[in-house]
């Protein structure tokens, strides 16, 4: 996961600034340049599957794209869609699906613990219900958790990325 917050763009940066993940202009300050976290992000992701919430709205936000027939979005899946077809909170399905209480009022978001809770979800609703996974599956998903517990990260609220050991 990168964790490197770039500032927003255009002449609304300063008067938006809360409904771009609650992060004040203070933290913009010492951000990296969007286009070198696009560049970075789009290294990260070739060839891989990306997994998470609402992608479409987070790819858009950051002008990235990402293969269709790569990319698993919990909003759009059937298993974890609400009573009428359409997409559920991701706050709301981790709490009801995993039994994990995510994105509290009154505090910001984590990227990790999204990221996490939608990952989770995929794999319980999509992956293992219906017979996807294989043995290499559970023993990298298994050493992912393990990694995680055991992984430390430090960083700053400043907005600087942080660096994970």
């Amino acid at each position: 996961m990168l964790h490197a917050p770039p500032p927003p763009e255009g002449d609304t940066a300063q008067r938006r600034w809360r409904h771009v993940g609650g992060a004040p202009p203070a933290v913009w300050r010492h951000a990296r340049p969007l286009a070198e976290v696009r560049a970075t992000l789009s290294t990260l992701l070739a060839g891989r599957v990306l997994v998470g919430h609402h992608l479409r709205k987070d790819l858009a936000a950051l002008g990235l794209h990402h293969p269709q027939e790569a990319t698993r979005d919990t909003l759009r899946f059937s298993e974890l869609q609400g009573r009428r077809g359409g997409g559920r909170r991701l706050r709301d399905l981790s709490a009801e699906r995993l039994g994990r209480a995510i994105q509290p009022l009154g505090r910001r978001h984590s990227a990790r613990e999204d990221a996490q809770a939608a990952l989770d979800l995929y794999l319980q609703a999509v992956h293992f219900q219906q017979g996807r996974m294989g043995f290499e599956d559970l023993v990298e998903r298994e050493l992912a958790n393990i990694l995680a517990a055991a992984s430390s990260c430090s960083g700053s609220s400043d907005g600087n990325q942080r660096e994970c050991s």
